[in-house]
């Protein structure tokens, strides 16, 4: 009986198979496959060739401020690879596009090259600051000033008083309070610091204080500003009646308890709010049915013509005219009595 080689069936008609001028047919022995495949695949790529590039990054003046190199996949002797910038390669680090890059085409087996026009990308501005706050003993702010710098770099950036910030006019550093005045920000980051002052010795600093009238119901009536150019240690005390006074027509809230005499440091300005209502005592218009009671704005008495009024003034000087005549008259008899005497 005659000897059959059977072989297993794989399926499969490989285009390398004809390339390796191997019989078209899709049946072979497994291992006689795998290893006709391996060198059907080594004599394919040495069919095989690459599209190359050289890519030169050069800025608008002409210079040259780096290279790079790409290649694509292996091609068949026909074909051309495109190359694109994004996809294939990338700008270099710190630098950005001027213009536009156009694709470059090269054909299988060749290398070309192709120059791209980049300029540095514009440095971001970053901002460090410090925000310092001027302030008395007593917590009372005197003053506000913000010191900012551009500059880059590691670490903390240092303000100095009298480089970078200045004291407000009239005051200088608390000589009773530790503290600094070279103050430390983060790059790129803001900061608040508080500097404590006090009043220049002989200065002359105003103490202020602003004062708003409300009633009961948070209404605003009136608002004034007290304040005086006196120095001195501790505070200055501001007093209704004397150093301000409330507005007309009304009066300290009954219903509340209040402080009048408002306390300020030295040199600072303060805020205060006092509760007022109406003056009930006058009235803000005229009664009508009682004309006697003025109004505090026109004290004249309402409904009433003034036109031919002179208060009785020309009455009392006809009055005082004949008592002065009659007394002249009494006079003028007693002298003649005299003399017919003598």
């Amino acid at each position: 009986m005659k000897k059959r080689f059977v072989a297993k069936q794989v399926g499969v008609l490989s285009l390398t198979a004809v390339l390796a001028g191997m019989p078209a047919v899709n049946v072979l022995a497994e291992d006689v496959y795998q290893e006709k495949v391996g060198e059907v695949q080594t004599e394919a790529e040495k069919a095989l060739l690459r599209a190359a590039l050289n890519v030169s990054f050069v800025t608008e003046y002409g210079e040259n401020v780096g290279n790079t190199y790409v290649e694509s996949d292996l091609l068949w002797p026909w074909d051309s690879y495109t190359f694109k910038l994004g996809t294939d390669y990338n700008l270099l680090e710190g630098w950005e596009l001027v213009g536009t890059a156009e694709d470059k085409t090269v054909k299988c087996g060749e290398t070309a090259s192709v120059e791209i026009l980049v300029k540095p990308v514009a440095a971001e501005t970053v901002t460090t600051r410090a925000t310092i706050n001027f302030k008395t003993i007593y917590g009372e702010e005197v003053g506000k000033t913000v010191a900012e710098t551009t500059a880059t770099g590691e670490g903390d950036w240092t303000f100095m008083l009298g480089t970078d910030y200045q004291l407000p006019e009239g005051w200088q550093l608390a000589t009773r309070v530790e503290q600094t005045t070279n103050l430390a920000v983060p790059f790129g980051t803001t900061v608040e610091y508080t500097v404590v002052v006090e009043p220049v010795a002989g200065a002359v600093t105003e103490t202020k204080l602003n004062i708003i009238f409300e009633t009961v119901h948070g209404e605003k009536v009136g608002e004034t500003v007290a304040k005086t150019t006196a120095t001195g240690e501790g505070d200055w005390t501001f007093m209704l009646g004397t150093d301000y006074q409330l507005p007309e027509g009304y009066q300290l809230a009954t219903v509340v308890e209040q402080t009048t005499n408002v306390a300020v440091p030295f040199g600072a300005t303060a805020g205060h709010t006092m509760i007022v209502e109406k003056n009930t005592e006058t009235p803000d218009k005229p009664d009508p049915e009682n004309p006697e009671k003025p109004n505090p704005e026109n004290p004249e008495k309402p409904n009433q013509d003034n036109t031919n009024n002179d208060d009785g003034k020309t009455q009392d000087k006809d009055k005082r005219q004949r008592i002065k005549l009659k007394h002249q008259k009494q006079v003028m008899i007693f002298k003649r009595q005299v003399h017919f005497q003598s």
